[in-house]
């Protein structure tokens, strides 16, 4: 059985996130999947990007949760940004009358380049508020990787 994997990347601003999510997404990553939108919205990213290059299958449940994700954050005037490599992935994210934005690279949905990865360091950061942002949406992050 893969292993689902999910990582922080960094994509320059405190108000963007992006995570990089390998393996495989079906409805036992449904509540993991919830949980890291709610806090993607909590911590009011505009732009989110999923990077899915390395996904080799996604369920239904975990695409309409993230279509709901990327329709909300649009509604607000953010946008939910997919990298996708896979057409298996790609047709179950895509649906008719979804508008979500697909890329092919993170270079072409990271134009300026700051798509980096993040090294979990465990320490501590200054206590900014947008370091406080990115650490809680990492530990949310970690915290799903814990339970996978």
């Amino acid at each position: 059985m893969t292993r689902t994997r999910f990582e922080r990347l960094e994509i320059g601003g405190s108000e963007s996130a992006g995570f990089r999510i390998s393996g495989k997404l079906g409805f036992h990553e449904n509540e993991k999947i919830e949980q890291l939108v709610q806090e993607c919205l909590k911590r009011e990213f505009t732009r989110v990007v999923f990077d899915f290059s390395e996904l080799t299958s996604l369920g239904g449940g975990v695409a309409r949760i993230l279509r709901g994700f990327g329709s909300d954050l649009k509604r607000k005037g953010g946008e939910v940004i997919f990298v996708v490599t896979s057409s298996v992935v790609l047709d179950f994210l895509q649906e008719e009358g979804t508008d979500i934005r697909i890329c092919s690279s993170m270079e072409e949905a990271v134009p300026d380049g700051a798509a980096a990865h993040t090294e979990s360091t465990g320490e501590a950061g200054t206590g900014s508020a947008e370091e406080s942002a990115e650490e809680s949406a990492e530990e949310s992050v970690k915290e799903s990787a814990k339970e996978s």
